[in-house]
Parts: structure tokens; sequence; C-alpha cells
């Protein structure tokens, strides 16, 4: 299971202040098709989902619950979310809103 920006006190520790965690929020908030982050009880019916009965032909399969992220992002994931190294959250917020959303073309 592959979750996306989750709205939890680990994700709002990630900024110094309570100011840049609303930053920091918005920043990922903007960045997700659905606009809102996900929820830990979203994540636990997909985990239940994985151990009920209901998923007994489900093998090999990556769940992803992330709101869409993967159908917007760039390929190329940014660096900042697969390294390590301090980051002050108004540089992620910053990076964050700056990555860009690839447009439909109509054909």
């Amino acid at each position: 299971m592959s979750p996306g920006p989750i709205d939890t006190p680990m994700f709002n520790g990630q900024a110094d202040s309570v100011e840049a965690a609303n930053e920091f929020k918005a920043a990922f908030i903007a960045a997700v098709p659905l606009h809102r982050l996900g929820r830990p009880e979203g994540i636990a019916a997909a985990a239940l989902f994985l151990a009920s009965d209901y998923s007994s032909f489900v093998a090999g399969a990556e769940l992803s619950v992330h709101g869409g992220m993967a159908q917007v992002w760039p390929a190329q994931t940014p660096s900042y979310l697969v390294t390590e190294g301090s980051c002050d959250a108004s540089q992620l917020c910053q990076q964050v809103s700056e990555v860009a959303v690839p447009q439909r073309t109509s054909k």
C-alpha cells in the first residue's frame, strides 16, 4: 500500500510553526487532485480491505491511496521527497507549489 499525504500530527510536525504547517498543508492540498489531505481512517479502510476476504484475489498489486497524485505529478518524483536532508517548510512549500501539473491536450 502506498499512502499519499495524510493529515496526521506527524505531517504537521514537518514545519517549524503553525503558520508554516498551514502553508505546508496548503501546498500539498493544491497538488492533490481531490484537493484535500488523506485521513488516517481512509488508510485504515484500505488496509482492512487488503486484510479481508474481499481482496482474496488481489496479488502482486500496489494499492495507491493518495488522492490521485500519481496521475498528475511528473514522472520524476521531486528529489526532496526521496532524499534525506533538511529543508525548512517555506522551501518545501515553494517546491511543492512549483511542481508542474501536465496539461491535457485535446486530440
